[in-house]
């Protein structure tokens, strides 16, 4: 027994130089630091003279000691397992209440199931079928679209889930508009654009689709505008469109530019800068077999094998370290800590932008999406600063704030009233505007 105290004492000590080494990158700042320390090195430190003292002590109660702790450390794995099986259904628990709240205000039934659970559901029924997921930049490519002709179950927030068929490359479009020699319109933006979470697939873009009008959307969850840039790159300049549609979301746009571009210049990735500053391409637009690969096996090692638990996340607690909080760089990218200072990085990507589609003859027109807020308390600093770049690249610049003036209860606008995506009134109204505005122009 003292043999295994004297091995157990030597653990924080390797514990403490593998937590410093992992966390040293996010010491920008003295208090992050100190968190650290708080939070693993006297933690640690305390352990080791623990087991030490019990090492060197005979009439140390060893055994009832290793009891008590494994008292102590069971639960944490405990609640480590259950975190990791909840991780991926976290976010559509919390949105229970107000899916709950929407059927009752339209007096539906609500569809209460989880994406995966409409998966497995579609899958037995023998349509192929995969929930909604994105990858990262870190990885051998970086696509910006979902797995390619595959049904995809998006998102629920209006009582019943969004599925759609994603199209060849991995977009919210019927797979023929690919085949026709013009297209019209290519609208690139995010989750809005995508079509969550409307029923039946009809989102604004849907809804503008007529016979002799081919329209291609490359909307995709959580683009911002690295990725706008990117599927300009890789899908509209080849396809030399009449007019481009870029829709802004003001609420996560210009946050996720400005993480995007803080991970990778960490990671020391330089995909995002080389679309910025060289003429480059992944050439997506010809890879659809590898890229349907890469995103199989993405889905594998996110959805399938991660559910088998991924020991060195278990064992090192990481979900439960995350929900205490106990994470030194979950500081470093909160929304607290995001520059705001994004002008330059955007207006750099809004002048490549305009050279590209001005290379093929197309014009862009930017639509900017407001929050609740805007539409209740006006525009904040940053959609003006936003608005100046536009304008200043002369690029036509439209609000939709100017589509739901006339709407006297602004929260019909949006799915869960305040929050959320657009309402069936919200895609109807923005479909309208943008066909008065820019496609019948």
């Amino acid at each position: 027994m003292r043999f295994i105290y004297i091995i157990l004492s030597i653990v924080p000590i390797f514990l403490i130089i593998y937590s410093y080494n992992n966390h040293k990158i996010y010491f920008i700042e003295f208090n992050h630091f100190l968190k650290w320390f708080a939070v693993y090195a006297i933690p640690f430190t305390l352990v080791f003279f623990f087991f030490l003292i019990g090492a060197m002590k005979k009439e140390f109660p060893r055994v009832y000691s290793l009891v008590l702790i494994g008292c102590v450390v069971f639960p944490c794995y405990v609640f480590e397992y259950y975190l990791v099986k909840k991780f991926y259904s976290a976010g559509e628990d919390a949105g229970m209440e107000n899916v709950i709240k929407a059927a009752k205000k339209n007096n539906i039934k609500p569809d209460l199931r989880l994406k995966t659970d409409v998966v497995k559901d579609l899958n037995h029924e023998g349509i192929e079928s995969y929930p909604f997921f994105k990858v990262g930049m870190e990885h051998r490519l970086y696509p910006i679209g979902v797995i390619p002709n595959k049904t995809i179950v998006l998102c629920n927030e209006l009582v019943e889930h969004t599925v759609y068929r994603s199209d060849r490359y991995g977009f919210n479009n019927p797979d023929e508009v690919w085949d026709q020699d013009k297209i019209n319109v290519i609208f690139l933006g995010d989750s809005f654009t995508q079509g969550s979470c409307i029923l039946d697939n009809k989102n604004f873009v849907n809804q503008n689709r007529t016979d002799g009008l081919n329209l291609v959307n490359l909307g995709n969850g959580s683009n911002n505008p690295w990725q706008i840039l990117i599927g300009l790159v890789e899908y509209a300049v080849p396809k030399r469109p009449k007019k481009i549609i870029w829709m802004h979301c003001s609420a996560n746009d210009i946050d996720g530019l400005l993480l995007d571009y803080e991970r990778s210049q960490k990671a020391g990735n330089k995909i995002l800068d080389n679309y910025l500053y060289k003429d480059f391409s992944q050439n997506l637009i010809n890879k659809t077999d590898e890229v349907e690969e890469f995103l199989l096996e993405r889905y594998k090692n996110r959805f399938i094998n991660f559910q088998r638990i991924h020991w060195p996340s278990f064992l090192k607690l990481s979900r439960l370290r995350t929900k205490l909080n106990f994470s030194v760089d979950t500081e470093r990218v909160s929304e607290d800590n995001i520059s705001e200072d994004f002008e330059e990085l955007f207006d750099k990507i809004i002048k490549k932008s305009k050279i590209l589609s001005e290379s093929i003859g197309t014009e862009i027109h930017f639509v900017h999406i407001p929050t609740y807020t805007e539409l209740v308390d006006g525009s904040s600093d940053e959609v003006e600063k936003v608005k100046n770049i536009i304008k200043k690249n002369k690029i036509p610049y439209y609000n939709l704030a100017d589509a739901f003036k006339n709407e006297s209860d602004p929260k019909s606008i949006f799915s869960w009233e305040t929050t959320g995506h657009f309402s069936m009134l919200g895609n109807r109204l923005t479909a309208k505007f943008i066909k008065e505005k820019i496609i019948d122009n």
